[in-house]
């Protein structure tokens, strides 16, 4: 009887045309229902009895993030950025303390009013956004919600 299942559940994966497997993940929804019958005779009474088991699977592709909208250049009051996405300007030399702003462009205005000023970090990932510049920067690197602009010179 064993055998017999896994035949009809193979059976019915292929009429099913189920074709998920670990490489190639889907957002289909496949459910295979397996039964099995079972059937008691005696003189006085006859009894039936079924058992069933259903399995249902579902795969979907992990949801991507939001890609930065903000092309480059951009442009302040007066100067040209070069704008880089989830990149930062470390070991920095800041020019005063942080400022609020809800844009970059308010950021790049700010950095054009500022003598030496030659590069923003737009900080996106808090409640409110806010940047700091800076006259020098030691080193680049890569974080999510941090927008890099650099003056061109």
């Amino acid at each position: 009887m064993v055998q017999l299942n896994v035949i009809v559940g193979s059976l019915g994966l292929f009429v099913l045309g189920a074709s998920a497997g670990p490489c190639r993940p889907t957002d289909a929804t496949t459910t295979l229902v397996i039964s099995e019958t079972a059937t008691t005779t005696t003189a006085l009474t006859t009894a039936t009895a079924t058992e069933t088991t259903a399995l249902a699977t579902t795969t979907s592709a992990a949801p991507e993030e939001p890609a930065c909208s903000i092309e480059s250049p951009q442009f302040g009051f007066s100067n040209e950025y070069e704008v880089y996405c989830d990149s930062f300007a470390g070991s920095t030399t800041p020019i005063g303390s942080i400022y609020f702003a809800n844009t970059l462009v308010e950021c790049l205005d700010h950095c054009d009013d500022s003598p030496g000023c030659v590069g923003v970090n737009y900080i996106t990932t808090v409640d409110r956004p806010y940047c700091t510049i800076w006259s020098n920067a030691g080193s680049f690197g890569q974080q999510k919600g941090v927008v890099l602009a650099k003056r061109v010179v």
